[in-house]
């Protein structure tokens, strides 16, 4: 754990000078010491109840930060099926929805995309993740709700604070 949270801390600082790639890379590298459930040969229901939770915490917090940097950094092709399938595996977490609906349009696959959204949003208890904040109803655009939610590099103005960049993107 010392060195997870070595690597995100050095991917913060990255991040916060502006370094994206940088801050991408380190925390892939943070996220690649992960294999498993934490500390799953440990037996121990206090360790299990007190410790597991708040590792899988850092784990999904970063790995989404992860995913929102190469989303910003404008590599949706590389980790559109990476997130599909953290999609399938935590359906009931919206930010896991947004990010592979972001890749997907801009890998012009946009019909998936839509279809993601639509899954989503159904009421029928496979998905059915409340729209919230930052899901606007299909007929609200034009094109796909998730188009716009993460900067394209292009248009990052590139002497603005990370977390201003990053929409959505959290900095504590």
């Amino acid at each position: 754990m010392l060195r997870f949270d070595e690597l995100v801390r050095r991917a913060r600082m990255a991040g916060e000078n502006g370094d994206l790639a940088s801050e991408a890379r380190l925390l892939a590298d943070a996220l690649s010491l992960w294999s498993g459930m934490p500390i799953a040969d440990i037996r121990s229901d206090v360790r299990q109840r007190d410790v597991v939770p708040r590792l899988l915490e850092s784990w999904f917090k970063e790995s989404g930060r992860y995913h929102d940097v190469c989303l910003a950094l404008g590599r949706h092709s590389e980790i559109v099926g990476e997130l599909r399938s953290l999609t399938a595996k935590y359906p009931y977490q919206e930010r896991r929805w947004l990010q592979p609906m972001t890749a997907l349009h801009r890998c012009d696959r946009k019909g998936e995309a839509l279809e993601s959204y639509t899954t989503m949003t159904r009421g029928d208890g496979q998905a059915g993740v409340d729209c919230a904040a930052g899901f606007p109803t299909v007929h609200q655009t034009q094109d796909h709700p998730a188009a716009t939610a993460y900067p394209t590099p292009d248009s990052m103005d590139a002497h603005a604070k990370p977390a201003a960049r990053l929409k959505g993107a959290r900095r504590r």
